[in-house]
């Protein structure tokens, strides 16, 4: 496996994000909070799953990655 890194400069960090939802039909099943089983709020969700998605979008973007694993907590991995 070939180790592939993407460097961005201050200049090329994200100044806004885009909220995908609201191009959605329907509305997006909230995530659930696995200790209360309640919907998560930004108190209780885990940064991991935006870094995994802002990873996803530079790599694809950036190198044209179109598969990759990211880690979202606790030594767990998820494929995009």
């Amino acid at each position: 496996m070939i180790d592939q890194r993407i460097i961005l400069s201050k200049k090329e960090l994200p100044k806004s994000w885009y909220n995908i939802q609201a191009d959605f039909s329907k509305p997006v099943t909230p995530a659930l909070n696995p200790v209360t089983g309640k919907p998560a709020t930004a108190d209780s969700g885990s940064h991991k799953t935006k870094t995994a998605l802002a990873q996803a979008y530079y790599n694809n973007k950036q190198a044209g990655v179109k598969r990759i694993a990211t880690e979202i907590g606790a030594g767990q991995w998820e494929a995009h």
